[in-house]
């Protein structure tokens, strides 16, 4: 165990050093600003810095939502009315740290490739209402209730391309294979005017996936904008 810690150090400080010296002969440092898409109803916003060739990224990636939404339906049976009505509210996100590689083809197309970590959360809060009645006497009623919260912290590689509109201006289009790991929780409970105690039930699963998931595939719109910084060195005047 301690000749593993020693050498996993060793490794993180020659990375430090050989990061340190390439700062003193590479003076140029980029950040970019960029919005993708998964599918019409996610997105993600990402943010990069470091040199032309190297880039840290931080990403909020596939965020999708559903506002709160009811629906409301009366049908009408001959001897009585049937009413049900319903709430749902779903939200899902990423967060995602990475290190990606840009790696030059030709002179506007690029190759990508790194590495990931982050993990997801999903949420899901749903309620349905149902009401059953003969003309002015409500014959039953209940309420049914969902919650459920899904973690899925995943570690992956990222492969993608890169196209150059401009100087500032590029696309990319990335996939993101990972392995992740899903804990679940969810909770149900439904009561009516039959029962005195509602029928609460809770429940949780774990899982491991690996291979392609729903947090990869992505089209990014990115804006870049670089700052030189001056090389130190004995300052030299101008020829007249």
């Amino acid at each position: 165990m301690k000749i593993r810690f020693v050498t996993a150090l060793c490794v993180v400080i020659a990375c430090f050093s050989y990061t340190g010296i390439k700062a003193q002969t590479d003076s140029t440092h980029v950040r970019e600003f960029g919005v993708g898409f998964n599918n019409l109803s996610s997105f993600n916003i990402e943010y990069q810095w470091g040199k032309p060739t190297t880039l840290f990224r931080i990403s909020i990636a596939s965020i999708s939502f559903s506002n709160p939404s009811s629906t409301n339906i009366d049908t009408g049976n001959g001897n009585g009315t049937t009413n049900g009505s319903g709430k749902d509210f779903n939200i899902s996100l990423s967060l995602k740290l990475g290190i990606i590689k840009i790696i030059k083809i030709t002179p506007r197309f690029d190759f990508l490739d790194g590495i990931i970590v982050g993990s997801g959360l999903t949420y899901t809060d749903n309620t349905s209402n149902s009401y059953a009645g003969n003309g002015m006497v409500l014959v039953s009623a209940s309420t049914y209730k969902y919650q459920g919260t899904d973690y899925s912290p995943f570690i992956g590689v990222v492969l993608g391309a890169r196209y150059s509109l401009s100087k500032s201006f590029y696309v990319d289009a990335e996939i993101d294979p990972n392995i992740s790991y899903s804990y679940s929780t969810y909770t149900s409970s439904e009561t009516s005017i039959s029962s005195l105690y509602p029928d609460y039930s809770k429940s949780t699963s774990h899982s491991i996936n690996i291979g392609f998931s729903n947090l990869g595939a992505s089209l990014t719109f990115v804006y870049r904008f670089s700052k030189r910084h001056p090389v130190s060195g004995p300052i030299q005047k101008d020829r007249k």
